[in-house]
């Protein structure tokens, strides 16, 4: 398809030299999306050659112009290129250079993702104090932002892989770009934008969708980061902000307006939108915890700050609580999972899970289906979190030992199985 992308990028440039300074007339509006169409069009072939094309005929270059018009208006919108148009160049870069290695290097090495951060934080800027001023309303969203999003988190998450990173030019230069957009204050701002959920958003499938996406640019971030090190500043970034706010967004989202205040009947079902931004935000909190020791003391130390931690508790106890009612197998798994390392040699955590509303998180563990202790794949996700709870201390060993056998955690630590387990391996010593 080279003469049609050909074609398509020459239109653009023709339609980019042409316009002054004010509004583009619809004609012209209408040119600029017929030539982005065909270009995602012939790039949605799936093939890596027209990929290759888009390059080599500086496809790059000409559509970067309108970034760098975009970085020219501040975060504000008086860029004269209409927000659908700018839209549909984040879907065409976004093809460009997905699963195509040297199309995403190509952005790294000529320095374009760091533009691509610049506008992105100054647009996060002004949504985060636009929901201040309407506190009252929610959040709001911005499609312009998101598309920005998905596009630096998939050249992040796709220049993190190993294949791509081999190169120690390529790491360092990865190493950077997260730094940059870290010290810049991205996710200080996306905190801020987190912070704005304070209520259910089943009604709101659009702030659903925003939050995924901030989600998702956070989780290819955590990927950048090379175990036993920081350069990027991201944990310590993370700490300082409270885990992103992440954990006071799920409360928010989750029990807020009292959802939680009766668990006589089968909890109300959640609309997926819903369920996907929990999904993201623990598997977020998953892939922090399960990094190395080092980290696990960063993160056990922000979950266990007084609010925070009454807000996780009360945030697994309601999951575990849905989860077995509603059917939600893998939920329910990362659910478990995070309570285990969020326990594992802490003390003031370990209390945490048996304290507050009854039946404790700790009872609700120990009172899973009978497959959980039967099943070794299901044993293999409950048991090393009942030894992280209990495990050198005395009053969470009574308390479990009330509701089952001691004996068969201990078999299991013993086990070949066991002996491989990360958590296990935390918990005793053993790595």
């Amino acid at each position: 398809h080279r003469a049609r992308i050909g074609k398509s990028l020459r239109e653009v440039e023709k339609l980019l030299g042409g316009q002054g300074k004010g509004a583009w007339p619809n004609n012209s509006v209408a040119a600029l999306e017929r030539a982005f169409g065909e270009i995602l069009r012939s790039l949605d072939k799936a093939s890596p050659r027209d990929q290759d094309v888009f390059r080599c005929l500086d496809g790059f270059e000409t559509v970067w112009r309108i970034y760098q018009m975009l970085g020219e208006s501040k975060g504000e919108n008086t860029c004269v290129i209409p927000l659908k148009s700018l839209v549909s160049l984040g879907r065409v870069v976004c093809r460009a250079v997905q699963d195509h290695p040297a199309n995403t290097l190509h952005l790294l090495l000529s320095n374009r993702l760091a533009l691509v951060a610049d506008i992105l934080l100054d647009r996060l800027v002004r949504l985060e104090a636009m929901g201040e001023l309407d506190a009252g309303l929610g959040p709001d969203t911005d499609p312009l932002s998101a598309s920005l999003m998905v596009l630096l988190s998939s050249a992040i998450q796709q220049l993190s892989s190993c294949e791509v990173s081999s190169g120690q030019e390529v790491r360092a230069r990865l190493q950077d770009l997260v730094s940059y957009i870290v010290c810049s204050g991205t996710v200080d701002s996306l905190a801020g934008y987190f912070q704005l959920v304070r209520d259910p958003i089943d009604s709101s499938p659009e702030v659903a969708e925003f939050l995924l996406t901030s989600l998702q640019l956070l989780t290819s971030l955590t990927a950048a980061v090379e175990a036993g090190e920081d350069k990027t500043h991201l944990l310590v970034t993370l700490q300082g902000t409270e885990l992103a706010g992440t954990v006071s967004m799920l409360y928010g989202m989750l029990l807020h307006q009292g959802r939680d205040s009766d668990r006589s009947e089968s909890p109300v079902s959640l609309p997926e939108h819903t369920l996907a931004v929990v999904t993201a935000t623990c598997t977020l909190l998953h892939r922090l915890l399960v990094r190395d020791p080092a980290c696990v003391s960063l993160m056990q130390g922000v979950l266990g700050q007084e609010g925070i931690s009454l807000e996780f508790r009360h945030i697994a106890s309601y999951l575990l609580y849905y989860c077995q009612h509603h059917s939600q197998a893998n939920l329910l798994k990362q659910v478990i999972v995070l309570v285990g390392f969020f326990t594992a040699n802490h003390r003031d955590n370990q209390a945490i899970v048996q304290s507050g509303s009854q039946p404790s998180v700790l009872q609700q563990l120990a009172n899973l289906p009978f497959p959980y202790f039967s099943q070794p794949e299901l044993r293999a996700v409950l048991f090393p979190t009942l030894l992280s709870s209990c495990h050198g201390n005395s009053e969470n060993t009574a308390i479990l030992a009330q509701e089952m056998s001691w004996q068969l955690i201990d078999d299991f630590v013993k086990s070949e199985e066991g002996g491989r387990d990360q958590l296990v391996q935390l918990v005793t010593g053993g790595c």
